[in-house]
Parts: structure tokens; C-alpha cells; sequence
């Protein structure tokens, strides 16, 4: 199963508050700083539709695992800007394989 798949049955029974939705989301990429979940969190909730959130945030819950599908998961541009800018900026507290791993999705999409 797909920590996705989780992350969404998890994210059904918290609030739509984006504190409860960072600390779902926290809770299931648990290698990623906290203030870098939130960081992510309040990008996509800022441009992306109500009704298109809940995916699109499981979708990176997958790239963080490194399960991308790109025709699974299809990110628009914005949110590999998003990704590239927040990888960028919490580099330090990252492990090297997952900083390779997404920012050659963020190349692929050409979005660097």
C-alpha cells in the first residue's frame, strides 16, 4: 500500500485546519522536518482548489517516500517550484538520496 493511501484514510478523520492536516502529514513522512511539512502545507493549500488538496499533498507524501508516478501522481508546475524551493531551503536536514531523488523529479518536470 502506497503511504498515500494511508495518509488519506488517516487525513479523513482530522479537521481541515491546516495544523491538523501538517501534523497528518508529519506523522506519515516522519523523515522530514516539521517546519518543512508546514512550509509545504501552506503552499498548496494557498493555490490549490479545496476540492484537489487532500490528493495533491498525498501525492508529495509519496515523492517524500520516493513512490512518484508521475502519471499517478500528476503535480502541476507550481507545486514543483514549491518542492524545489522547500528542498532547497531545508537541504541540511535532508538525507542526500531523497535531495537526488526529488530534485530529479523537479528536472524531469522541468520545472528547475
Amino acid at each position: 500500500m502506497f503511504h498515500s493511501r494511508k495518509f488519506l484514510v488517516a487525513l479523513r478523520s482530522v479537521g481541515n485546519s491546516e495544523g491538523a492536516v501538517a501534523a497528518t502529514m508529519a506523522h506519515h513522512v516522519r523523515h522530514i522536518p516539521e517546519e518543512m511539512i508546514r512550509e509545504l502545507c501552506a503552499g498548496i493549500l494557498e493555490y490549490t482548489p479545496i476540492e484537489e488538496q487532500a490528493q495533491k499533498l498525498a501525492d508529495i507524501v509519496d515523492l517524500l517516500h520516493q513512490q512518484y508516478d508521475a502519471v499517478a501522481d500528476p503535480l502541476i508546475e507550481a507545486d514543483w517550484h514549491l518542492l524545489r524551493d522547500t528542498i532547497d531551503t531545508y537541504a541540511e536536514d535532508l538525507p542526500l538520496e531523497l535531495i537526488q531523488y526529488v530534485m530529479e523529479q523537479v528536472v524531469e518536470h522541468k520545472s528547475l
